[in-house]
């Protein structure tokens, strides 16, 4: 198991299911701690929400240590949420409508048929502000994930209440807006954005292979062609940065090191990069669903104007977005679930 949380905050019950997990893992009891798990979610008959994790077949061939067992961030949601944790291997479709919680694209196969079968369901991954290197976060651990309702990011940010008339302000949309863009989360962060800076590079920042096979789109040719429908718009120098490794995106190869090398904007299809490179102060084009997408250039054709959206809005979108991901200790508090519910 792994995860971050505050010991003496749980209540006992969660005290003593921890300990009793973290212990019979930590003494190779492979088999006890899944048996522990399983016992405390056997009695929850109509739960808020089902949280997946991994086949015990696919972990066992992947993770042959007993660490790799529980996904405690699942597990935690579970926990948070009057929910139940079960494995992949026991999901049942006999028309149960309770949503789904699903950690990664290893769970495409059932995110594809959630879709399909028109199933609400909660996507977890890694968060879109505070994991690399910053004043709360010096060594850059990835402390926060984000949690979607039904897409793989936050794509749409919610209308902002300067941007109406009094005749379309009423107390809903005034409760949502101080929801929504709350900005004590994104504060706590400590995270300062860049002054706007030119250049002359094009950095394309290509997602994982992972992702664009979700989207049905080989990789390799998304990157050639992206390149040639750049060249039919501009004459710049065009360079390509593959994701490196996450211990070397957090201190020898950061994106904020790569855009200090002459770079002019990024291109991306649905990375989290393009967020990145505002807050360090270059402009982004996203060409897939991305989380930028509502203060991004989003044709290509518009390669050579593009603009950095200014702080005003650039603020408003890390607001947003600081208040859809969560620590390890807010699942499994239940202020995550509370939140995105």
């Amino acid at each position: 198991m792994q995860g971050e949380w505050e010991h003496k905050n749980l209540k006992p019950n969660l005290k003593q299911l921890v300990n009793s997990v973290l212990t019979a893992v930590a003494s190779g009891k492979a088999k006890e701690a899944m048996d522990v798990v399983t016992e405390a979610f056997e009695n929850v008959k109509s739960p808020e929400l089902i949280c997946v994790d991994s086949g015990i077949n696919k972990i066992e061939k992947k993770d042959k240590t007993p660490f790799g067992l529980v996904d405690a961030f699942v597990m935690a949601m579970a926990l948070g949420s009057n929910g139940k944790y079960i494995r992949a291997d026991d999901l049942k479709w006999n028309g149960d409508k309770t949503p789904l919680l699903l950690r990664g694209l290893g769970k495409t196969r059932i995110i594809k048929r959630c879709i399909k079968e028109g199933r609400d369901f909660y996507f977890m991954d890694t968060g879109y502000l505070g994991n690399n290197p910053c004043p709360t976060n010096p060594l850059g651990r990835k402390r926060y994930h984000r949690i979607v309702k039904n897409a793989l990011q936050n794509l749409h940010m919610p209308p902002k209440t300067d941007n109406l008339s009094k005749a379309e302000l009423d107390p809903t949309r005034i409760i949502n807006h101080a929801q929504s863009y709350d900005g004590e989360k994104w504060k706590r962060l400590g995270i300062s954005f860049k002054d706007v800076q030119g250049g002359n590079k094009i950095l394309i920042v290509p997602p994982s292979d992972k992702v664009m096979k979700f989207f049905d789109i080989d990789l390799d040719r998304w990157v050639d062609e992206t390149i040639l429908k750049l060249q039919k718009h501009t004459q710049r120098q065009i360079v390509i940065r593959k994701k490196p490794n996450r211990t070397d995106r957090v201190t020898i190869d950061t994106m904020e090191q790569a855009l200090t090398k002459d770079i002019y904007c990024i291109v991306t299809y649905n990375s989290i990069a393009a967020l990145e490179a505002m807050v360090y102060g270059k402009p982004a084009l996203v060409l897939g669903p991305n989380c930028a997408q509502d203060i991004c250039e989003t044709k290509i054709e518009r390669i050579e104007f593009l603009q950095h959206p200014g702080r005003k809005q650039l603020n408003y979108l890390c607001r947003y977005l600081s208040n859809n991901q969560f620590t390890y200790n807010e699942m499994l508090n239940g202020s995550a679930w509370s939140k995105i519910k």
